[in-house]
Order: structure tokens, then sequence, then C-alpha cells
């Protein structure tokens, strides 16, 4: 199994707005609906009103390597330029 932990850190005071087009456009939803997709899931910062974190499970690399290649995922890359300041990645095969 695949875990990765993304945060984000959204351009100041646009997280919540981050957060609703996400929704609004279903790519959380269709990364959810993957074969392989485990879980996939938001998370608000308690400490930090700038953050979002993304936790997501996969079965295997294979899984994970389709799931970067579907639209969904290339609509979430190209959003991230526009709303946020940071990316950091954490990667665990368990």
């Amino acid at each position: 199994m695949i875990l990765i932990n993304v945060l984000y850190t959204v351009k100041p005071g646009r997280r919540e707005a981050f957060y609703a087009l996400i929704n609004s456009l279903g790519l959380a939803e269709a990364s959810r609906q993957e074969p392989g997709n485990l879980r996939y899931d938001y998370f608000d910062s308690v400490e930090q009103p700038d953050q979002l974190l993304l936790y997501e499970q996969w079965r295997d690399e294979e899984a994970l390597a389709q799931h970067c290649r579907t639209p969904h995922f290339a609509k979430l890359q190209e959003l991230k330029g526009e709303w946020l300041a940071e990316t950091e990645i954490r990667k665990a095969e368990v």
C-alpha cells in the first residue's frame, strides 16, 4: 500500500475557496472512484489557516501511476499555480 500526505499551503485567505473549487469540479470524487484508490480525503489545518492536507492511500504503485495520468489529476496540477504558495509531499510504502 502507498500512503501519501500532501500539505498544500494555499495563498493567503484562499483555502476555503480552493477547497470549494476542488469539490465543485469533482476532482476528489473522481480520484476516489479510481481502481486502486483506498482513501482520498482533505483536512483543514487547525493551526494554520492557509493549509490543507490531502491524505491518500493507493493499493500499489501501478494504481498511483494510473492516477497521475488522469484528466482530473492534470486539472489539479493546473490549479496549483493559481491557488497555492507551496506544496509538500510525503510518500511511504507499507
